[in-house]
């Protein structure tokens, strides 16, 4: 829940409103209507409560009427009351900067709110449900664009260089392992899982036949289109490719990871059957160099998107701290 509003505010979640009017209010433990008052602007007890109504509603947990189930919604509702603080100290802060959104936008904004309604009528419906007007559901949907200009504001000269990834990747190098890997081709025979002692003894049999006629120098691929069941690799001569650890039946992973290349091993018996395989690579455990990390897209874009939002968080939770810090708050509830 942390940042939640800020969130809803800053980082392409729901309208703000939708979140503070998706439930009915719940008692308020406070006297008065007001929940809190940050630079004389006033914070409604029913904005508070719909939203903390809203977690209780969403999750079942917070459903029972139980000591501790009163001590969660406390801290809900607390750590609420400061994320409206938070929310209403930026939504000055763009006032302050003469933060306007150009109309077409909040039009916009209303428009893909709406959209969640069958038609205009269930939508003024759900917004007098809890004595709010449309005129208070635009005005929020201003505020959250407004909040959303002065973030970019603040943290859009923000970028991310090759020096912050070598730190990240020097900080994390457990996170750039590549495992131990093998590369192996199967047999498999097809076994039953309740065949009778004479018919395990004949695919045992066939097994060892062809295991001694792999290791006289017979051909893995051409015996496994011959003789192999796995509809999945018999075609490709057995290839199995190459995998890490965890992805096959342990039986067959044990012997896989424990054979020397060009080793053929078996018979190995799991629920699919009885295999035959041999290792014909292995590739030990190692870790990524900075270079690959650095010259992989996938890798470094997820890198710097990480990066990027620590940054911006981080600007943003400077600016707030400096809003309260300077900030008259008053809290009633």
């Amino acid at each position: 829940m942390k940042r939640l509003l800020f969130c809803l505010a800053l980082c392409g979640g729901a309208p703000l409103y939708s979140a503070l009017a998706q439930a009915k209010p719940v008692t308020a433990p406070a006297s008065g209507n007001v929940a809190a008052e940050v630079n004389g602007d006033k914070i409604q007890i029913s904005d508070l409560n719909r939203l903390v109504n809203s977690y209780r509603l969403n999750d079942p947990r917070l459903a029972a009427n139980t000591p501790e189930v009163q001590k969660a919604l406390g801290e809900i509702r607390t750590q609420v009351l400061d994320e409206l603080i938070t929310t209403r100290l930026l939504s000055q802060e763009a006032k302050r900067q003469k933060i306007v959104p150009q109309t077409k936008d909040v039009d916009a904004a209303l428009a893909k709110l709406k959209a969640n309604f069958k038609n205009d009528a269930d939508f003024q419906t759900w917004v007098s449900a809890d004595g709010q007007t449309s005129q208070d559901v635009r005005r929020v949907i201003t505020d959250e664009l407004a909040i959303r200009e002065l973030s970019n504001r603040l943290t859009g000269d923000i970028t991310i260089s090759a020096d912050d990834i070598g730190a990240y990747y020097r900080a994390n190098l457990d996170q750039f392992t590549i495992p131990e890997a093998v590369h192996a081709r199967h047999i498999l025979l097809a076994l039953n899982p309740n065949a009778t002692p004479a018919e395990k003894d004949a695919v045992n049999k066939h097994a060892q036949a062809l295991i001694k006629q792999l290791n006289a120098g017979a051909d893995f691929a051409a015996l496994a289109k011959t003789n192999s069941a796995d509809p999945g690799s018999k075609d490709q001569g057995g290839d199995l490719g190459t995998f890490p650890r965890g992805e096959m039946i342990q039986a067959f992973e044990d012997a896989a990871f424990n054979a020397k290349p060009k080793q053929v091993v078996g018979p190995i018996t799991t629920q699919f059957g009885v295999h035959i395989l041999r290792v014909e690579e292995k590739t030990p455990a190692r870790k990524l160099t900075l270079a690959e990390v650095q010259g992989d897209p996938q890798i470094s874009a997820q890198i710097k998107s990480g990066l990027l939002k620590q940054k911006v968080q981080k600007r943003l939770d400077d600016q707030i701290a400096k809003l309260r810090a300077r900030a008259k708050i008053q809290k009633f509830a």
